[in-house]
This record gives structure tokens, sequence and C-alpha cells, in this order.
């Protein structure tokens, strides 16, 4: 601890009203909002010559005078204001910022000492100097102002800055026994400390929570403990224990179920949702009438987002109304629940859900199902009922999926037709994209029916990439050289690259730039063999082939890359 900080610790003696003007000033802040500092000051000042303690111009005196570099000028109103109201304690803060910034730590301890003699029973002097300290880099001496500050006032209103300080100095398990005592002062602190020790290094979370815990018997360590574990993404263990640690007063558990579920709504995780689905679930318990209603829709929504299907519907089936008169929210729950079932692959059961609710679902949340129910049925390989679903709808999104459906049997024409009806706004982008790379294929594969094409495709629409390679290979064989042979090889030898295959990758790419090396294709079969090459070990032969690249194809877009 440093000398003048030491001296300034011994200075502290035993010592809280807060006053406050407020008058318009409409004239001198206006003058301040436009830079006119000088003209401000001025205006400040006239006000606090009438009217010492008006803490509004006090404060945009301080402010005004800071942005000039003359801040020591305040002090002749400082001492005005503190001689006509010694225990304002916001006129004491504004003399303690002016003593920190001005004068040095002499001054602060001189300061201090007068604001512990007029205000014996505040907290807010050992506050501002222990932070002062902190930042000041002096976390010893901090600590001890803090320390004679508690003896001083003889309770605990200091204990969670002490506990600040303690995180700080990386004394972590000190820390939470400080923020244990400030909860057990106060449970509004729990927010605060879970926010302090949450950010502790993972391999102190166990030993935390063995400070907090105990024995298990206190409710409000579990209840720290929950949020801690909450905001480890342990969500899960939070809830149960949370759930076992809830106060028997309705209204504080109301407020610690609410925190919760809106902790976990922050993870986007399937913990995360199921943990926030049961805190939701419980808290409609507590409610009546239409919140609970929508508590536990609220409930349901998560529990359907986590795939808890089971739990989801015995909400749902618990709320009063239904398809023909929903209640608010619930066609949201059953959108959110049909998108799982279709997820989860119970397409059909999906599909009954949706007859039942279609008429009272949002347009937009209709078309989405739909196209995702198409997309299970088409990974299903039942081409037909993907169709079926979609029936009826003349969207762009409807028109994109119809063309995957097309391709998928063998129908390049109508899958070409309808890819550009979709264009490249359909979607998401990043199914755009793939949309549009696939009309760049079929562009170069001049025929107008070729199922196997489609077999292919959907094999790989269904994941089996090694079986959808072999057969684009031998739809490339069957077609003619310059009728898009290259440009399906390149594809296939690209598809090898994603799943590793360099050995299946590299054949199929020389091909391709045997066949057809000056098309269209060759610039980015080029460089994906070059990919190949760089991943066998062969930097040589990959450089070739990125100069070829380049040489070779000077306006092609991936010179850059190259």
């Amino acid at each position: 601890m440093t000398g003048v900080h030491s001296l300034a610790v011994c200075l502290l003696i035993a010592g809280a009203s807060v006053a406050s003007a407020q008058t318009n000033l409409g004239d001198a802040q206006r003058l301040e909002q436009q830079g006119r500092y000088g003209e401000a000051t001025r205006a400040y000042a006239e006000r606090l010559e009438r009217e010492p303690t008006n803490i509004a111009a006090l404060f945009g005196l301080e402010r005004v005078l800071t942005r000039r570099g003359r801040l020591d000028s305040i002090a002749p109103f400082v001492a005005q204001a503190l001689a006509d109201d010694p225990h304002n304690e916001m006129i004491r803060e504004v003399e303690f910022r002016v003593a920190a910034q001005v004068y040095g730590a002499d001054s602060v301890a001189v300061v201090v000492q007068r604001w512990t003699t007029a205000l014996p029973e505040s907290p807010a002097p050992y506050r501002q100097w222990a932070f002062w300290l902190k930042q000041e880099g002096d976390l010893e001496s901090a600590m001890q102002v803090l320390e004679v500050g508690r003896a001083r006032l003889r309770d605990d209103r200091l204990v969670e800055y002490v506990a600040q300080l303690l995180i700080a100095s990386g004394d972590w398990l000190a820390a939470a026994r400080e923020w244990f005592r400030a909860a057990q002062r106060d449970e509004s602190l729990l927010p605060s400390a879970a926010s302090g020790l949450g950010q502790a290094p993972r391999e102190l979370h166990a030993d935390l929570l063995d400070v907090l815990l105990g024995d298990g018997t206190d409710p409000l360590g579990r209840r720290l403990a929950a949020e801690l574990l909450v905001r480890w993404d342990r969500p899960e263990e939070g809830w149960t224990l949370l759930d076992s640690a809830l106060p028997p007063d309705d209204a504080s558990a109301i407020v610690l179920l609410r925190r919760f579920a809106d902790r976990t709504r922050q993870q986007r995780t399937p913990a995360g949702a199921r943990a926030r689905g049961y805190a939701l679930e419980r808290l409609a318990g507590y409610l009546a009438g239409s919140e609970a209603s929508r508590t536990r829709l609220a409930a349901a929504r998560a529990f359907a987002s986590a795939g808890e299907l089971r739990a989801a519907e015995r909400l749902l089936n618990r709320l009063p109304g239904g398809p023909v008169e929903p209640q608010p929210d619930q066609s949201a729950a059953m959108a959110t629940l049909i998108r799982v079932l279709a997820d989860a692959g119970r397409v059909a059961e999906a599909e009954d859900r949706l007859r039942e609710w279609a008429p009272v679902l949002s347009g937009d949340d209709l078309l989405e199902i739909r196209e995702r129910l198409a997309w299970v049925w088409v990974k299903q390989g039942e081409l037909d009922r993907a169709d079926g679903v979609l029936e009826g709808e003349g969207t762009v999104g409807a028109e994109a999926v119809r063309g995957w459906i097309a391709l998928y049997r063998g129908d390049l024409e109508t899958a070409r037709s309808r890819f550009r009806a979709a264009g490249p706004a359909a979607q998401s982008r990043e199914e755009a994209t793939r949309r549009s790379g696939m009309l760049v294929l079929l562009e170069r594969v001049p025929i107008m029916h070729l199922p196997p094409l489609g077999d292919a495709l959907l094999l790989l629409e269904r994941g089996d990439t090694a079986r959808a390679v072999t057969g684009l290979r031998e739809v490339a064989h069957a077609l003619a050289p310059l009728g898009g042979r290259a440009d399906v090889l390149g594809f296939a030898g690209e598809l090898a690259l994603r799943r590793g295959d360099y050995g299946v990758a590299e054949p199929l790419l020389l091909e391709a730039i045997a066949v057809d090396s000056a098309g269209p294709a060759a610039p980015a079969v080029r460089y994906t063999l070059a990919v190949v090459y760089v991943e066998l070990g062969g930097t040589d032969r990959a450089v070739s082939q990125l100069e070829d690249l380049i040489l070779g194809y000077p306006e092609s877009a991936l010179v850059p890359q190259a």
C-alpha cells in the first residue's frame, strides 16, 4: 500500500439525506448542447448565484467546466452549496469528483473526512473512495477503505462492493462468500451477484458451487447457484436447483421464475428451451385467467422448440379454445409444434395438425410450414406427397420448392423454368445461392428430361453423398462431351471433395478438364482440383493448377481467390 493512500485511510473517522432541486434550466442546457460552453458556464453560474443548492445547475456547471479544462473553477460554488446544505449527498459527490480529478489523493482524503463527519451513516463516501483507489490501481488501499467503512457503519451495506473488489483481485471464492452475505441481506442483489460470479474461470465453477451450496440446506444458496448454472450454459441443472428452492411467498417465487425464464431465453439451445419450458409451466401455476393461459402457451412453445413434443401437446391441450376459437398466441404455439413434428420426421402427424389449424394460422406461418413439410416428404422420397402439400400455393417460395421436386423427378425443363420464376430473392440467402448454382448446372445440360440426374440429386438431398457421386458419374458419361459432361463431372468432384474423398474427387476433376478444358466449368474445376491437391499434400501440383487458372481464364471471378 502506498504511503499517501495509507495516510488517507488513517484519516477516516466515524461518520443521509439526499436533496435535489430541479428548476427550468432550458437556456443553459441548450447552450451546452450547442457546444457554446463559455455561455453555458455563465448561465449555470448565474443560476447558482441565485440558488446555490440547485443540483441540476451544479451538475451542468461541472460538465461544461470539465469540457473546458477548468474544473477547479467550480470550487467556490461547491463550497457555497455545502455551506447552505451540508448534508446533501449529491453535492458531496461533486466535491469528491473535483478533488479526485483536480487535486489528487491528499485532497480526496480530506474531502472524505468532511463527508463522513457530515453524514456518518452514509456508505457513499467509502464506496466512492474505494473505487477511485481501484481506478488508481491500489486495490489494497481500496479494500481497507471498505473494511473501515463496514466497521464504522456496523452493517453489510458495503458487502457487494467488497465482493466486486475481490473479483477484481482474482479471489473468486472470497468474492462468492461476500456476495452470498450481500444477497442474504438483500435478495434483490442475486442478479448482480450472478453477473459478477458468472465471469469466473471454468476451472473454478465447482469450487464456487461448493461455497454457495454448502450442505445444500440454504435455499438462497441454491437460488444463486441456479442463476450461475444458467450463465454457465447448464440450464437444466439450474432449474433443478431453483425448483427445489422456490420461496413460500408467491410474489417472490413469481419474480424468480420470470427471471429464470428470461435468462434461459437468451441461450437458444434445446437445453435452454427445455429449462425455460419447466420454469414457465411452474410459473403458470401461480397465475390465473388469461395470464396463466398465455404463460402455458409460452411454455408449450419452449417445449416444442426443445423437441419435447409430448410436453408441448400436454400444455396445449390444457388451454381453453382450439382451432375454431384460438386463444391469443395459441396458433403461434401450434405452428411451432407442427414445425417440430415435421423436423422429427413425424410428417404425417404434422400434416394432420396443419389441416386442423390452417384456417387460423398466419399467412407467413402457413407458407413456411408447408414448405418445411414438403422438404421432409422430399427427404423421405415421397415427391407426390411433397407436391400435394404445396397445392394451391402460388408464392415464389413454393415455386422454388416445386422446382426442386421437378428436378428430382428428372424434369429438367420444368425445374429450370420454376427456378427462374422464383428468382434470387425467394427463401433464405443460403437457399437462393444453392438454387442459383443448380440452375447454372442445369442450363449447361441441354436436355428436357433426365431421370437418372434427378435420382442422383435426390440421393444427395437425402444425405447419401457417396451414392450421389457415383450416380452423377454415370449420368456424366451418358452426356455428350460438350453437352454438360464436364459440368456434371466437376460437380461430382466438388461433392467428393466436401466429403473428404480426395481419391474419388481427383480423377473426376481430371476427367472434367480432359473432356472440356476451355468450357465454362473449367475455371471452377481447376480451382477445386487445386484444393484437392493441397489436401493431398501436392502443393506443386496445386500451384500449377492455380497458375493455369490465372493465365488461361483472366476474366474468371475465381482469379482473386487463386
